[in-house]
């Protein structure tokens, strides 16, 4: 992964959804399994500080079908692509 990478995509996503940092983490947190996700994590998820959790991510992208699936699906790619594949493919075979 490219000079933080992540952080550019995830605030790629934010702002084209027009979200404070507190409404993404608010938009990501149940289905990432979070009982609460602070404006503070995305601040550092942003910034390249930490990253999101891939078991959270993989939560996301099974339990939504909207840009919140795109969001974790395309961070997925960027940590992990094996891990990627392996939710695509599931995704994939649930919907056949």
């Amino acid at each position: 992964m490219e000079d933080n990478e992540l952080g550019k995509l995830i605030k790629n996503y934010r702002q084209s959804k027009q979200m404070s940092m507190q409404e993404f983490a608010d938009a990501i947190a149940v289905p990432g399994g979070y009982k609460t996700l602070s404006r503070q994590a995305v601040y550092h998820w942003e910034h390249g500080e930490w990253n999101p959790s891939q078991f959270a991510l993989v939560r996301i992208a099974i339990e939504t079908n909207d840009w919140r699936r795109d969001f974790a699906l395309d961070c997925l790619s960027l940590m992990d692509e094996v891990m990627h594949r392996r939710v695509t493919t599931m995704l994939v075979n649930q919907i056949k």
